[in-house]
């Protein structure tokens, strides 16, 4: 378990593991869904998503399908989809329509995911994980816990999730089940334990979270309403600023921060700047297809956010999340005894 307080920053690169797709992945789908009408004026874009805006707006579907075009069109200038929805702050049809086309790729992407099975969807399929992060992080937890002290074993584990999928969660929850033989109402009580802070919201609350839940990878079908209702689970850049404090907290008692797979975006570092520097606070990040000329100011950017000082610069790793788990996992464990 982890003794002392760490975070984990996520990002799509770290649900990538599990067939979810990276922010430019999910741009480029939510443009295509929403460019209802193509440069001719043709019908385009995703006609089930068009056919469902019908049903639901009527006669008042052509401002939808306005909003889609400009953010289709707008979408690739910016790196994600967040800041995408942050240009239109002033156009809430545009906001709301972004909203309800996330939440449909989201689920069809968990649908897809290597966490879907289609035998019982409240668990995850029995395949070898080996090559993803979650195992890694559920073992750092679970090691040296007594079965009657499991409630505690995620008591100092706070993850600040930049995704809107589910796949953590879902891991967790089925993972704890079957590999420590817990009942449901057990392994409730040892997530409980577990705090996850999500700036931009999530598609909704999986069935063993509580009511209104939306199962992992639902498909909703032409069912708007659940459509719309989950969509209002999705936050803005504007609307995620109302949990900064809350970020901040837990960034500035951490003694060890862990991104993985985050993109680095200048709103969201923003997002986690604690208040101030200890010499305690260390931090280690995954750079994957980042150029090392970068490194020496993304070091600095880091220290800034975490609150480190010299000479605990942060470790940049050109790995995936589930490498950084496996090679430096004495290093975390390590850290969060200090």
């Amino acid at each position: 378990m982890f003794s002392q307080p760490v975070v984990f920053v996520v990002g799509a690169g770290a649900s990538a593991e599990y067939n979810m797709p990276v922010g430019s992945e999910l741009k480029t789908k939510i443009a295509s869904a929403v460019g209802f009408l193509d440069a001719d004026g043709r019908p385009s874009g995703d006609r089930d998503l068009y056919k469902l805006l019908v049903d639901r707006f009527g006669i008042s579907i052509e401002k939808y399908v306005g909003a889609g075009n400009a953010l289709a069109k707008v979408i690739p200038s910016f790196d994600s989809i967040d800041q995408a929805r942050n240009w239109f702050s002033s156009r809430p049809e545009v906001i709301e329509l972004g909203k309800v086309a996330i939440v449909r790729e989201i689920l069809k992407s968990e649908r897809g995911s290597l966490l879907f099975s289609t035998i019982d969807p409240r668990k995850i399929p029995g395949n070898d994980f080996s090559g993803t992060w979650l195992p890694y992080l559920l073992s750092m937890a679970m090691g040296s816990q007594k079965m009657d002290q499991v409630e505690t074993a995620f008591n100092n584990l706070t993850i600040v999730n930049f995704n809107y999928d589910r796949t953590i969660e879902h891991f967790l929850y089925s993972q704890i089940q079957k590999n420590f033989d817990l009942a449901e109402s057990n392994t409730k009580r040892v997530l409980s334990g577990l705090k996850i802070i999500r700036p931009y919201g999530t598609v909704g609350a999986l069935e063993w979270q509580g009511d209104a839940a939306l199962p992992f990878g639902a498909e909703l079908g032409s069912d708007h309403d659940a459509l719309f209702s989950a969509s209002k689970n999705l936050r803005t850049y504007t609307e995620g600023t109302m949990l900064q404090m809350e970020i901040q907290d837990a960034m500035q008692r951490a003694r060890m921060v862990v991104f993985l797979g985050f993109g680095f975006h200048p709103e969201n570092m923003k997002l986690l700047r604690v208040r101030g520097a200890e010499s305690w606070h260390r931090a280690m990040a995954t750079v994957v297809r980042m150029d090392s000329e970068n490194y020496p100011i993304m070091k600095a950017a880091i220290s800034m956010v975490v609150g480190c000082l010299p000479p605990n610069d942060p470790q940049l790793l050109n790995w995936y999340a589930h490498r950084l788990m496996i090679e430096m996992k004495p290093a975390l464990m390590a850290t969060a005894v200090l």
